[in-house]
């Protein structure tokens, strides 16, 4: 009776096991063809997806053939191909499942191949791995990707990318991603660019309910870096040391802040036909703007369904965009800095963009310029002018400072600007309405 009662145990667990696999499987093939579908629609490179194979209990093995337009002539003779091959392998497992995608074997992975610079790391690749919780339906999502060096020879010159890796996972409304490149050099006969490097993450947590693809974040969090960069061509030479910039959207009722903290390093720009150079030691733009959250979280979900195709009709938008303007929109200029070894410059103000409604607006366009408030700060130092060595701007200046528009006190000249109601004032300077 204990061998019967074990064995039937066994049948059981293992009954549960392949139900488990099963419907893991049927879930797979429907994640999988609902992101293909979502994928080809949403792409603003035009191409068609073709999904071949059939479903397997443990393994499934598709050929996923990614058709270029036929437009894309440069792109078709850069890949020898109109079709890009690639194999992916489903595997599953109780309530999980691993998705593969490489590039197929043929004459596109023996040209990858030799493009590598690297030939003894493995190719291009990605891997994603999902968890389904059964009780209350939801996926997790852990994302892997990886794309060795390569080094491409064009027509008149040379492209060569480095390395990028990259890593996400989603679970519970959260969301992390973290991608880094290490940059790329373009070398052509009209001159060359080159990025020593880029990393990029995110940090955000979606609004209860709201789908990956959806945009609707609570808070998020993203950070930008660019390493050197330099842009040399035939008249114009522009470099800089690095790039840091800070994205940070925050959801607190009624309201939506956007804030934004940029830097750069080390600008130098370079006019090689009058020879004139302008260098820049740090230069910082801080800045805040707000609207109404319910108004742009609902004109955010309907841009999805544009992109998505889910929405033919862009008119549509018309009303979602006057419920945005019917509150107001503010930008908060905290700071913008530039400092260079001959002087600097600051700058602080305010926007406000009053209420308005867009049939008022088609119907009076002078409205957006009265319902418009600005104030604008700037204080800088002569010499970062002087540097340019353009006589004609410093005769500007003085004609400015005649004028009051500019202030010189302590050594800098300062300016303040204002509009409102349409009216225009530097200095409380009238200047007549817009």
């Amino acid at each position: 009776m204990k061998r019967f009662s074990l064995l039937v145990l066994v049948v059981i667990v293992l009954a549960g096991y392949a139900a488990g696999v099963s419907y893991t499987g049927l879930q797979a093939e429907q994640v999988l063809e609902h992101e293909l579908d979502r994928l080809e629609n949403e792409s603003p490179y035009p191409l068609t997806l073709n999904l071949i194979g059939e479903r397997g209990f443990l393994t499934s093995r598709y050929r996923l053939e990614v058709e270029i337009d036929r437009r894309s002539d440069k792109v078709q003779q850069l890949l020898g191909s109109e079709i890009i091959p690639l194999d992916l392998v489903v595997s599953n497992g109780f309530f999980s499942v691993n998705y593969q995608l490489t590039v197929a074997p043929g004459p596109l992975s023996d040209q990858l191949q030799q493009w590598q610079i690297h030939q003894h790391y493995p190719p291009s690749s990605l891997s994603l791995d999902l968890t389904l919780d059964p009780f209350n339906q939801t996926l997790s999502h852990q994302l892997v990707l990886s794309i060795p060096a390569l080094k491409i020879p064009l027509q008149q010159g040379s492209l060569q990318l480095g390395a990028l890796s990259a890593e996400g996972r989603f679970h519970q409304q959260e969301l992390n991603f973290a991608l880094d490149f290490e940059g790329l050099e373009l070398q052509q006969i009209q001159g060359q660019f080159s990025l020593q490097g880029m990393s990029l993450s995110q940090h955000a947590r979606l609004q209860p309910g709201a789908d990956l693809h959806s945009g609707l974040y609570e808070y998020a969090h993203v950070r930008l870096k660019l390493l050197p960069v330099l842009l040399d061509a035939q008249r114009t030479k522009l470099e800089f040391q690095s790039l840091n910039m800070d994205l940070e959207q925050q959801a607190e009722a009624p309201r939506l802040y956007l804030d934004n903290l940029t830097q750069m390093q080390a600008l130098h720009i370079e006019d090689k036909t009058t020879g004139k150079q302008f260098d820049v030691n740090t230069l910082t733009l801080d800045t805040r703007l707000d609207m109404d959250l319910v108004a742009a979280m609902d004109l955010t979900q309907a841009l999805a369904q544009v992109r998505s195709r889910q929405m033919t009709n862009p008119m549509l938008l018309l009303p979602l965009l006057d419920a945005l303007t019917q509150e107001s929109i503010n930008l908060q200029l905290n700071q913008f800095q530039l400092l260079s070894d001959t002087g600097a410059l600051d700058a602080t103000g305010h926007l406000t963009l009053g209420a308005l409604a867009l049939d008022e607006l088609m119907q009076d366009p002078d409205l957006l310029k009265r319902r418009l408030l600005v104030n604008l700060e700037l204080v800088f130092d002569p010499g970062l002018l002087e540097a340019l060595q353009d006589e004609q701007l410093t005769r500007q200046l003085d004609t400015l400072k005649a004028q009051g528009f500019l202030i010189e006190q302590g050594g800098r000249l300062s300016s303040h600007l204002q509009l409102e109601q349409g009216e225009m004032r530097v200095n409380e300077i009238p200047l007549g309405r817009l």
